[in-house]
């Protein structure tokens, strides 16, 4: 098979390929080697000269983030906050916790091989300078004038999502760090970690530290008169059934604030609600869909000593049932269990139950005989009270919303959910490897323009269905086979496009 020469038109010139077939007896196909020959113009080709390379550093990574922190104002807000090459500094250890994250004491090796050592030049990233920078950064008002920034340029959208955890540490220095409800269950005292985010965006907004013992529901007032500050009339807080109190709803009423949150059963009134309501819930004129499921929704009101708040109470027939048959199931095992475990003479039978009923003991009673769990029986009127709000969910609200609106926004809350989880586990937060509360609050504030970037790049791959095909990471390491070469004339030039990487490219409609 002989060669041949084929013309290809690119944005408005002519090159030319020098094209050479040959049979793959794997495939049992024919298939090409092409290699670039140069310029076609006037019936002629300028033949390419050759110019060696001096360096190859990564590039394709970095184009839908940069993409981002330029649609976002990123670099310009924090240019109005920090100089230049701060800016800089921040912006460089944000990639690197998205793209490749590394130890303070390798951040440079990594930096000098990418393309943003080419971009932002000469900066301050030795191990040394960045624990002085993240402590000056952690004392500063940098986060919050940024944060005011963020949500006067994207709006704080409408409804808002605020949830909190907590990030752990061995450290002996950091004041910051107490005992309290550990999320991780690693045994270490801790900080924590709370944020406020724009859920139609997918992106944090806000975050703020507190003491590791201060529990959940202690921060809401904190949180609302810090969003007051920052400008935000009219949030909606989405909140999970933890914030759940009648202080806390109390203060969001004062706050004149728009939310919604689950009532939790460990409140008598919520049982009481979902008893009533059993008796006449199944009333055709509660009737409605949701997602193609019967449901039965009805309007109600949680009374409060001094006021009432909006509540919808909705019941699920197919998720009673699911929920019933999980229940039953589990009964009916931990049951098993016990009448066939033969107690050991050093172990005591309490401590045995605890650990086969788990957090179901409650509905159990036992006798023990001959070292045998005897006469174990289930607590009929306890399983009843539990199996007679299966199918419910209670949601409180302030504002004028329908009932679909609160249903799906609660059901979408997993969405900050999945950032504390990327901020954990994808950009390197646990635990936190510092050793004081003003790096420790530095550290956390690159984490969370890290977690801007990548929330924003997750939203977008779920609005061009690049995730039925990709991973975040995935997504990266194929795009991050892109490299920028310089060559020895001092200019640059970058490696082939691949099919795979020219089809994300444009599905984000974005140019290498």
């Amino acid at each position: 098979m002989r060669k041949f020469i084929r013309i290809k038109d690119k944005g408005g010139s002519q090159y030319a390929y020098e094209i050479t077939p040959y049979y793959d007896p794997e495939t049992k196909n024919t298939k090409q080697k092409t290699k670039y020959l140069g310029v076609y113009k006037n019936g002629e080709i300028k033949r390419v000269q050759t110019k060696m390379p001096i360096g190859a550093y990564d590039y394709g990574e970095f184009v839908p983030l940069i993409r981002i922190i330029e649609e976002l104002g990123i670099e310009e807000k924090l240019g109005s906050i920090l100089p230049e090459r701060q800016v800089y500094t921040i912006l460089t250890l944000a990639l690197n916790r998205i793209v490749h994250p590394v130890a303070a004491c390798n951040i440079r090796t990594w930096y000098e091989r990418t393309y943003l050592s080419r971009v932002f030049g000469d900066i301050p990233i030795s191990s040394q300078s960045l624990s002085e920078f993240m402590g000056a950064i952690g004392e500063s008002t940098v986060p919050i004038d940024f944060s005011e920034q963020l949500i006067e340029t994207v709006g704080a959208g409408n409804p808002l999502l605020y949830d909190i955890t907590s990030l752990s540490s061995s450290s002996k220095l950091m004041d910051i760090l107490e005992w309290g409800h550990n999320r991780d269950s690693d045994g270490l005292p801790q900080l924590n970690l709370s944020i406020i985010a724009n859920k139609d965006l997918g992106i944090p907004l806000s975050f703020d530290v507190y003491p590791g013992s201060i529990v959940d529901v202690t921060t809401l007032k904190n949180t609302t008169t810090k969003m007051k500050s920052l400008g935000v009339k009219n949030p909606t807080m989405i909140l999970d059934r933890g914030f759940f109190s009648e202080t806390n709803l109390n203060d969001l009423i004062d706050f004149k604030a728009s939310f919604v949150m689950p009532g939790s059963y460990a409140n008598n009134k919520i049982k009481a609600m979902v008893a009533n309501s059993r008796k006449y819930i199944e009333n055709p004129k509660y009737l409605n869909k949701f997602n193609g499921n019967v449901i039965f929704v009805r309007s109600s009101k949680l009374k409060m000593k001094k006021r009432s708040v909006d509540a919808y109470i909705f019941y699920d027939l197919a998720r009673e049932k699911e929920d019933k048959t999980k229940f039953y199931n589990r009964l009916h095992d931990i049951e098993d269990k016990l009448k066939k475990r033969n107690l050991r003479p050093y172990e005591k039978a309490s401590m045995v139950f605890h650990d086969i009923t788990d957090n179901l003991s409650k509905y159990f009673t036992f006798k023990v005989k001959d070292g045998r769990f005897v006469d174990v029986k289930m607590k009929p009127k306890t399983i009843s009270r539990r199996v007679n709000r299966m199918g419910f969910t209670v949601i409180l609200y302030q504002g004028k919303f329908r009932w679909d609106e609160v249903l799906t926004w609660t059901k979408e809350r997993d969405v900050i959910e999945k950032m504390f989880l990327q901020l954990k586990n994808d950009l390197n937060a646990k635990p936190m490897r510092v050793h004081k509360t003003e790096v420790a609050k530095g550290w956390i504030f690159v984490g969370f323009i890290a977690l801007i970037l990548r929330c924003r790049l997750s939203k977008l791959m779920i609005k061009k269905d690049l995730v039925k095909k990709y991973s975040i990471p995935s997504l990266l390491l194929t795009l991050g086979r892109l490299k920028q070469i310089e060559l020895i004339d001092g200019s640059l030039m970058l490696t082939e496009v691949t099919k795979k990487q020219r089809d994300i490219f444009k599905a984000l409609g974005l140019e290498p």
